[in-house]
């Protein structure tokens, strides 16, 4: 496989768990769809890249890699809707008067 079609395969990964986010009930209208996809796509690519560098698998096509642009995707994107959820909750409460 060669370095570009892994690349694809990690942008692919990143999107399929950007919709997961998006259809999830209980994190329905967390975030925006751009904020899914930006984040599930550079979890994947940052996992895959960081994975490699610190030479958990050898090519970038290998199980491995898309398995840790998996676990980096989901684990961006948890991360994210954590911080929206939380401004939105600050948002929304009334001051203290």
């Amino acid at each position: 496989m060669t370095d570009s079609l892994a690349i694809f395969g990690w942008v692919a990964l990143g999107f399929c768990v950007s919709i997961v986010a998006m259809i999830l009930p209980f994190r329905r209208g967390a975030a925006g769809i751009a904020i899914n996809m930006v984040s599930a796509i550079a979890g994947a690519l940052l996992g895959g890249f960081v994975g490699h560098a610190l030479g958990f698998y050898d090519k970038l096509g290998g199980a491995g890699g898309f398995g840790m642009a998996a676990a980096a995707s989901i684990a961006l994107t948890l991360l994210v809707h954590a911080v929206v959820m939380r401004r939105s909750r600050r948002a929304t409460e009334s001051p203290a008067e």
